[in-house]
């Protein structure tokens, strides 16, 4: 059910940090994107020995990460403004740290140079379009997923026939959602992409014994924060 084995692009998520040297103040790369491309920029050495017959074989001797990003202008998007203020800084100016998160929770991060910005340009009529790259100092931190923790809820049955509910508190900035599935399944990743129902404490949830109340808490980019899943019974749901 959280596994899903056909990932879409739009649930990775890229963020850049518009504070470097102070606070980390994280702002998702999200609003206006069309497409983020990620490159390794492998450098590669070709040689021929004499035991491959005149045939070549390759050794990479080098890399760097980089991620390739187009958008269209949204003025006032914290990432986009930070980024366009870029345009004329040269040297450690252009420098900040990044984050990639894909979409089963695997987090790439590392620091970073702004490059290539391409202001917004274009037909009179046409969105204002620009693209810029991030390429990673170094070898980027690669933080291996793990399972979310435990989210403290309450189930009970609902105030309208036929409904359940539980009640849980969010963290700040956080909110909290809901999925019913006929079984059981696997805890989902910390940070990964899930798509559920939004759902305020203590509501009504349609739902027939035997089915699994899948209860989560979710970031404000919408990644997994914390889990909790229970199986419902009888007087989980108000006759």
């Amino acid at each position: 059910m959280f596994n899903c084995t056909i990932p879409l692009n739009f649930e990775s998520l890229l963020e850049i940090d518009t504070n470097y040297g102070g606070t980390p103040a994280w702002a998702a790369i999200k609003k206006g994107v069309k497409n983020v491309v990620p490159a390794l920029n492998e450098t590669l050495d070709q040689t021929q020995y004499y035991d491959g017959n005149g045939f070549a074989e390759t050794t990479v001797t080098g890399a760097q990460f980089i991620l390739s990003v187009t958008a269209d202008r949204i003025k006032g998007d914290a990432a986009q403004d930070y980024i366009l203020g870029k345009e004329f800084e040269l040297g450690c100016s252009r420098a900040t740290q990044a984050r990639f998160t894909s979409f089963d929770g695997v987090v790439k991060s590392g620091v970073v140079t702004i490059a290539n910005i391409t202001p917004p340009g274009g037909d009179a009529v046409a969105k204002g379009e620009f693209s810029f790259e991030l390429h990673f100092k170094a070898k980027p931190v690669k933080t291996p997923a793990t399972s979310a923790p435990a989210l403290t809820a309450t189930v009970a049955a609902g105030s309208v026939t036929g409904s359940t509910s539980f009640t849980a508190t969010a963290g700040v900035g956080n909110t909290l959602g809901y999925v019913l599935t006929a079984g059981v399944p696997t805890t989902p990743n910390a940070l990964s992409f899930v798509s559920v129902l939004a759902y305020t404490s203590g509501g009504n949830i349609p739902a027939a014994e035997g089915q699994s109340l899948n209860m989560f808490e979710l970031d404000a980019n919408g990644r997994v924060v914390k889990f909790a899943t229970e199986v419902l019974a009888a007087l989980d749901i108000a006759s």
